[in-house]
Protein backbone atom coordinates (compact mmCIF):
# COMPACT_ATOMS: atom_id res chain seq x y z
CA UNK A 1 0.00 0.00 0.00
CA UNK A 2 1.41 3.42 -0.97
CA UNK A 3 2.27 5.59 2.04
CA UNK A 4 0.86 9.11 2.12
CA UNK A 5 3.50 11.80 1.67
CA UNK A 6 3.45 14.38 4.53
CA UNK A 7 2.36 17.77 3.23
CA UNK A 8 5.48 19.61 4.36
CA UNK A 9 7.73 17.01 2.68
CA UNK A 10 5.74 17.34 -0.54
CA UNK A 11 5.91 21.14 -0.45
CA UNK A 12 9.63 21.29 0.25
CA UNK A 13 10.38 18.70 -2.43
CA UNK A 14 8.33 20.69 -4.95
CA UNK A 15 10.00 23.95 -3.99
CA UNK A 16 13.41 22.33 -4.31
CA UNK A 17 12.62 21.09 -7.80
CA UNK A 18 11.36 24.51 -8.83
CA UNK A 19 14.31 26.47 -7.53
CA UNK A 20 16.73 24.18 -9.36
CA UNK A 21 15.38 25.61 -12.61
CA UNK A 22 17.13 28.66 -14.07
CA UNK A 23 13.74 30.06 -15.04
CA UNK A 24 12.65 30.25 -11.42
CA UNK A 25 15.99 30.94 -9.80
CA UNK A 26 15.85 33.18 -6.74
CA UNK A 27 18.15 36.22 -6.89
CA UNK A 28 21.10 36.12 -4.50
CA UNK A 29 20.69 38.07 -1.28
CA UNK A 30 22.54 41.41 -1.02
CA UNK A 31 26.08 40.97 0.31
CA UNK A 32 25.86 43.93 2.67
CA UNK A 33 26.18 42.74 6.23
CA UNK A 34 23.15 43.12 8.48
CA UNK A 35 23.40 44.45 12.03
CA UNK A 36 24.21 41.73 14.51
CA UNK A 37 20.93 42.13 16.37
CA UNK A 38 19.01 41.34 13.17
CA UNK A 39 20.21 37.73 13.43
CA UNK A 40 18.76 37.21 16.90
CA UNK A 41 15.69 34.95 16.51
CA UNK A 42 13.07 34.18 19.09
CA UNK A 43 12.78 30.49 19.95
CA UNK A 44 9.69 28.77 18.52
CA UNK A 45 8.23 25.31 18.92
CA UNK A 46 8.59 22.65 16.24
CA UNK A 47 4.90 23.05 15.46
CA UNK A 48 5.22 26.82 15.00
CA UNK A 49 8.25 26.34 12.78
CA UNK A 50 6.44 23.77 10.65
CA UNK A 51 3.40 26.00 10.25
CA UNK A 52 5.56 28.97 9.34
CA UNK A 53 7.57 27.05 6.75
CA UNK A 54 4.42 25.54 5.29
CA UNK A 55 2.63 28.90 5.01
CA UNK A 56 5.62 30.58 3.37
CA UNK A 57 6.09 27.65 0.99
CA UNK A 58 2.45 27.73 -0.09
CA UNK A 59 2.76 31.41 -0.99
CA UNK A 60 5.89 30.54 -2.92
CA UNK A 61 4.09 27.75 -4.85
CA UNK A 62 1.20 30.07 -5.73
CA UNK A 63 3.65 32.50 -7.29
CA UNK A 64 5.23 29.73 -9.34
CA UNK A 65 1.80 28.50 -10.44
CA UNK A 66 0.99 32.01 -11.71
CA UNK A 67 4.25 32.11 -13.66
CA UNK A 68 3.46 28.77 -15.31
CA UNK A 69 -0.02 30.03 -16.18
CA UNK A 70 1.39 33.16 -17.79
CA UNK A 71 3.65 30.96 -19.93
CA UNK A 72 0.74 28.72 -20.97
CA UNK A 73 2.15 25.77 -19.01
CA UNK A 74 -1.22 24.71 -17.66
CA UNK A 75 -0.30 21.20 -16.50
CA UNK A 76 2.40 22.60 -14.21
CA UNK A 77 -0.05 25.22 -12.95
CA UNK A 78 -2.70 22.59 -12.19
CA UNK A 79 -0.24 20.36 -10.35
CA UNK A 80 1.11 23.18 -8.18
CA UNK A 81 -2.41 24.34 -7.35
CA UNK A 82 -3.27 20.82 -6.20
CA UNK A 83 -0.31 20.88 -3.81
CA UNK A 84 -1.38 24.25 -2.46
CA UNK A 85 -4.93 22.99 -1.90
CA UNK A 86 -3.63 20.22 0.34
CA UNK A 87 -2.35 22.92 2.67
CA UNK A 88 -5.12 25.46 2.09
CA UNK A 89 -8.35 23.47 1.53
CA UNK A 90 -10.49 26.58 2.03
CA UNK A 91 -8.89 28.44 -0.90
CA UNK A 92 -12.12 28.00 -2.86
CA UNK A 93 -11.29 30.07 -5.91
CA UNK A 94 -8.29 27.86 -6.52
CA UNK A 95 -10.55 24.82 -6.97
CA UNK A 96 -12.51 26.82 -9.54
CA UNK A 97 -9.36 27.92 -11.35
CA UNK A 98 -8.05 24.36 -11.56
CA UNK A 99 -11.43 23.02 -12.67
CA UNK A 100 -11.58 25.58 -15.49
CA UNK A 101 -8.06 24.66 -16.63
CA UNK A 102 -8.92 20.97 -16.57
CA UNK A 103 -12.17 21.46 -18.47
CA UNK A 104 -10.54 23.70 -21.07
CA UNK A 105 -7.92 21.01 -21.71
CA UNK A 106 -10.55 18.27 -22.22
CA UNK A 107 -10.34 16.70 -18.77
CA UNK A 108 -13.92 17.16 -17.63
CA UNK A 109 -14.03 14.20 -15.16
CA UNK A 110 -10.97 15.59 -13.34
CA UNK A 111 -12.55 19.05 -13.33
CA UNK A 112 -15.70 17.72 -11.67
CA UNK A 113 -13.63 15.74 -9.16
CA UNK A 114 -11.70 18.91 -8.26
CA UNK A 115 -14.90 20.88 -7.67
CA UNK A 116 -16.35 18.06 -5.55
CA UNK A 117 -13.11 17.97 -3.57
CA UNK A 118 -13.63 21.68 -2.91
CA UNK A 119 -17.23 21.11 -1.89
CA UNK A 120 -16.26 18.37 0.56
CA UNK A 121 -13.90 20.82 2.28
CA UNK A 122 -16.30 23.80 2.19
CA UNK A 123 -19.87 22.67 2.84
CA UNK A 124 -20.94 25.62 4.98
CA UNK A 125 -21.00 28.28 2.25
CA UNK A 126 -22.77 28.73 -1.07
CA UNK A 127 -19.57 29.07 -3.11
CA UNK A 128 -18.68 25.51 -4.16
CA UNK A 129 -22.35 24.56 -4.65
CA UNK A 130 -22.61 27.54 -6.97
CA UNK A 131 -19.43 26.55 -8.83
CA UNK A 132 -20.73 23.04 -9.45
CA UNK A 133 -24.09 24.44 -10.53
CA UNK A 134 -22.40 26.76 -13.02
CA UNK A 135 -20.18 23.98 -14.31
CA UNK A 136 -23.02 21.56 -15.02
CA UNK A 137 -25.25 24.28 -16.45
CA UNK A 138 -22.88 26.38 -18.56
CA UNK A 139 -20.14 23.91 -19.50
CA UNK A 140 -22.00 20.59 -19.66
CA UNK A 141 -25.49 21.94 -20.52
CA UNK A 142 -27.14 19.77 -17.86
CA UNK A 143 -29.47 22.16 -15.98
CA UNK A 144 -31.29 19.29 -14.29
CA UNK A 145 -28.06 18.30 -12.48
CA UNK A 146 -27.04 21.92 -11.89
CA UNK A 147 -30.43 22.59 -10.27
CA UNK A 148 -29.64 20.32 -7.31
CA UNK A 149 -26.45 22.26 -6.55
CA UNK A 150 -28.11 25.66 -6.94
CA UNK A 151 -30.87 24.59 -4.54
CA UNK A 152 -28.21 23.82 -1.95
CA UNK A 153 -26.32 27.05 -2.68
CA UNK A 154 -29.27 29.30 -1.86
CA UNK A 155 -29.71 27.69 1.54
CA UNK A 156 -26.78 29.93 2.49
CA UNK A 157 -26.42 33.69 2.01
CA UNK A 158 -25.75 33.95 -1.73
CA UNK A 159 -25.47 36.73 -4.32
CA UNK A 160 -28.28 37.39 -6.78
CA UNK A 161 -26.27 35.87 -9.62
CA UNK A 162 -26.63 32.51 -7.84
CA UNK A 163 -30.39 33.00 -7.70
CA UNK A 164 -30.32 33.88 -11.41
CA UNK A 165 -28.63 30.56 -12.12
CA UNK A 166 -31.22 28.77 -10.00
CA UNK A 167 -34.09 30.46 -11.89
CA UNK A 168 -32.65 29.60 -15.31
CA UNK A 169 -32.05 25.97 -14.33
CA UNK A 170 -35.60 25.67 -12.97
CA UNK A 171 -36.91 26.93 -16.30
CA UNK A 172 -34.62 24.82 -18.46
CA UNK A 173 -35.55 21.75 -16.40
CA UNK A 174 -39.23 22.40 -17.08
CA UNK A 175 -40.20 23.72 -13.63
CA UNK A 176 -41.67 27.13 -14.47
CA UNK A 177 -43.24 27.55 -11.04
CA UNK A 178 -39.81 27.13 -9.48
CA UNK A 179 -38.42 29.70 -11.91
CA UNK A 180 -41.14 32.19 -10.96
CA UNK A 181 -40.36 31.66 -7.29
CA UNK A 182 -36.65 32.30 -7.84
CA UNK A 183 -37.22 35.44 -9.93
CA UNK A 184 -39.63 36.79 -7.34
CA UNK A 185 -36.90 36.45 -4.76
CA UNK A 186 -34.51 38.33 -7.04
CA UNK A 187 -37.09 41.12 -7.39
CA UNK A 188 -36.72 41.85 -3.68
CA UNK A 189 -33.36 43.36 -4.61
CA UNK A 190 -34.39 46.73 -6.09
CA UNK A 191 -31.05 47.11 -7.86
CA UNK A 192 -31.63 43.93 -9.88
CA UNK A 193 -32.88 45.38 -13.17
CA UNK A 194 -32.99 41.99 -14.91
CA UNK A 195 -35.24 40.18 -12.44
CA UNK A 196 -38.56 41.98 -13.18
CA UNK A 197 -38.09 41.44 -16.93
CA UNK A 198 -37.31 37.76 -16.50
CA UNK A 199 -40.16 37.31 -14.02
CA UNK A 200 -42.66 38.80 -16.46
CA UNK A 201 -41.39 36.60 -19.28
CA UNK A 202 -41.58 33.38 -17.25
CA UNK A 203 -45.00 34.24 -15.83
CA UNK A 204 -46.35 34.59 -19.39
CA UNK A 205 -44.75 31.28 -20.30
CA UNK A 206 -46.24 29.60 -17.21
CA UNK A 207 -49.72 31.02 -17.94
CA UNK A 208 -49.56 29.62 -21.48
CA UNK A 209 -48.44 26.24 -20.18
CA UNK A 210 -51.33 26.14 -17.70
CA UNK A 211 -53.78 27.18 -20.44
CA UNK A 212 -52.62 24.31 -22.63
CA UNK A 213 -53.03 21.85 -19.74
CA UNK A 214 -56.59 23.05 -19.10
CA UNK A 215 -57.51 22.72 -22.77
CA UNK A 216 -56.01 19.26 -22.90
CA UNK A 217 -58.04 18.18 -19.85
CA UNK A 218 -61.25 19.48 -21.43
CA UNK A 219 -60.68 17.53 -24.65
Amino acid sequence: MKRAVPLLTLILTTCGALTSSALFAIPAAPSKAMPAKAHVLKPVSDEQATLGITAASLVYLKEFADRHFDKGEYNHCISLNQVVLQGEPHEMELYSDDAWLLWSTDRTPQAIATLKQGLAANKTTYFMYDELGQFYWLHLHKPYIALAYYKEAVKFPAPMVTWHGLAHCYEQSGDLKGAVMAWKHCCTNKSDAVAPIELGRVEVKLAEQERQVRNKNKA
